[in-house]
């Protein structure tokens, strides 16, 4: 059975360092940004346009977590494309708990 399962099972470790030094920078790019950072449409054009809005400004708030998710997480890709699932928790202040209780 072990040699059968060797013959199925993917090697991870070709693409596991660049795929940690992506999350690596990733989370380095994040890091960055100062909590509270005050976000005008200015900062962010692309983001005002693609929500339709006209006018947007908002305060940033880091993630609590971000790590690695999915089949990659445990060793499992299926397929030669490599997808990697992120696994991102924001801060419950982000969201407005009362707004999803008056949806109609």
């Amino acid at each position: 059975m072990s040699e059968l399962l060797k013959e199925v099972k993917v090697d991870n470790s070709q693409i596991s360092k660049p795929v940690d030094d992506a999350i690596a920078a990733i989370q380095s790019s994040i890091d960055e940004i100062p909590d509270n950072y005050n976000v005008t449409a200015d900062l962010a054009p692309s983001f005002v346009r693609d929500i339709g809005a006209d006018k947007v400004e908002f305060k940033f708030k880091k993630p609590l977590v971000i790590q690695k998710g999915g089949s990659y997480s445990i060793e499992s890709l299926a397929r030669p494309e490599l997808n990697l699932d992120l696994i991102i928790r924001l801060p419950k202040v982000l969201f407005n708990l009362f707004k999803w209780f008056t949806f109609s």
